[in-house]
């Protein structure tokens, strides 16, 4: 009985070594434009900071921003798909 919960948590540290491996042999094309578009979610937080800082209501602006670095993320990689 001890042998057959140690042999399935043998295969699933296999599964998990696995899907590591396969999401690292992504194309670097791919990795470059998750870099390039990754900075704009910090960098919308901290810009609604700021805005949350100026209208005296710091969540709405974290909030705002976060909303905006996800847009601006999802356009560069539309983007970045077209121009492939």
């Amino acid at each position: 009985m001890c042998s057959s919960r140690y042999l399935s948590n043998y295969d699933r540290m296999l599964g998990k070594m696995s899907k590591e491996v396969a999401m690292s042999t992504q194309p670097d094309d791919l990795k470059k434009h998750w870099s390039i578009t990754g900075v704009a979610i910090p960098a919308g937080v901290l810009t609604g900071l700021g805005v949350g800082f100026l209208i005296n209501n710091i969540a709405a602006g974290l909030f705002l921003g976060l909303g905006g670095g996800f847009l601006v993320m999802m356009i560069g990689m539309l983007i970045l798909q077209i121009r492939k």
